[in-house]
């Protein structure tokens, strides 16, 4: 349950963004909701070629489900303050 709510707090947190400082209210948000997916794929390869197996059963292990949620909401706090930061200069 945890894993959909993400992406619409996400979602929420960079439209409040955009609203804030103008910006398009839908590419923002989507943009950073397909980031934080991108980390987590990204991730699940990197893990793949560390601990290969013939077997996907790694991917339901709970210290991975884990760590993907970490890294992906790292890369959104990452885009989310690159944003705050260039809109706030201009």
């Amino acid at each position: 349950m945890l894993l959909l709510l993400i992406p619409i707090i996400i979602g929420k947190i960079m439209y409040d963004l955009t609203l804030k400082y103008e910006k398009n209210g839908w590419l923002y948000p989507i943009l950073g909701i397909v980031i934080y997916f991108l980390a987590t794929i990204i991730l699940g390869v990197i893990f793949d070629f560390l601990y290969p197996s013939k077997y996907n059963i790694k991917y339901a292990d709970p210290l991975f489900l884990g760590a993907s949620v970490v890294v992906g909401l790292g890369a959104f706090a990452a885009y989310y303050f690159l944003m705050k930061k260039s809109w706030g200069q201009k």
